[in-house]
C-alpha cells in the first residue's frame, strides 16, 4: 500500500568563524545538506491515500514553511531553519515499511549571505 506522507523537521549546518563562511545556497542546496547530517528527527504531519490530498494538504499548510537562517554561536556561524516534504512510502500487507519512491514537494527556503 503507498501513503503520502507529509513530514517536517528543523536543521543547523555549522560552518565557519565568519557570517562570510556561509555560502549562497539553493532550496536543494539546502535539502541535500540536510540529507547528508546524521541528526535527523522529521516529524510526520500527515498521511494520505492519495497524491491528490497530501499535495493539498501540503500547500494549503506547508508549501511557504520552508526557513533558513544565518546564527552565530559560541565561536562558529551556523545556518538553521526548517524543512517540510512529502514522501511518497510503501507498506507491505501487515502495515511494515517496505520502502520509499522518494520526495514530491518540498518547501525549504534558499539562503543568500550578504553582498
Amino acid at each position: 500500500m503507498t501513503k503520502y506522507e507529509i513530514y517536517t523537521d528543523l536543521f543547523e549546518f555549522g560552518f565557519g568563524k565568519g557570517k562570510s563562511s556561509i555560502p549562497d545556497a539553493t532550496a536543494d542546496d539546502i535539502w541535500a545538506w540536510y540529507m547528508e547530517e546524521s541528526c535527523q528527527y522529521p516529524e510526520m504531519v500527515g498521511s494520505f491515500d492519495s497524491r491528490e490530498d497530501a499535495k493539498a494538504a501540503f500547500n494549503k499548510n506547508y508549501a511557504n514553511y520552508g526557513e533558513t537562517h544565518a546564527e552565530k554561536g559560541n565561536i562558529w556561524w551556523h545556518l538553521r531553519g526548517r524543512v517540510a516534504w512529502i514522501e511518497v512510502n510503501i507498506y507491505d500487507d501487515n502495515g511494515e515499511f517496505d520502502s520509499s519512491d522518494g520526495v514530491i514537494e518540498l518547501s525549504a527556503e534558499p539562503y543568500k549571505g550578504e553582498e
